[in-house]
């Protein structure tokens, strides 16, 4: 489904190369379903998914996220990002 909702965005300038780019969304599934899988212990995952949802806050679609966060396993991790835990 990321695939999917990718984008394809320009790579260089002039005749650029295309290339397709995840969602902010679907990238913080990605590391929160990284972040289970390696224990809870990656503290560059649960950083990185704290500083995407600071910066980009009340524009995410949360009900998709919530979705595919429930689909990996990450349902509760996705709940304690959101509450700022």
């Amino acid at each position: 489904m990321a695939m999917e909702r990718a984008t394809p965005q320009p790579l260089g300038m002039g005749n650029a190369t295309m290339i397709l780019v995840a969602t902010a969304e679907d990238s913080i599934v990605a590391k929160l379903e990284w972040f289970r899988l390696t224990n809870e212990t990656s503290e560059r995952q649960w950083d990185d998914v704290s500083k995407l949802v600071a910066l980009i806050g009340d524009r995410l679609d949360i009900e998709h996220m919530q979705q595919m966060a429930v689909s990996i396993g990450g349902g509760d991790l996705l709940d304690k990002l959101l509450a700022g835990q």
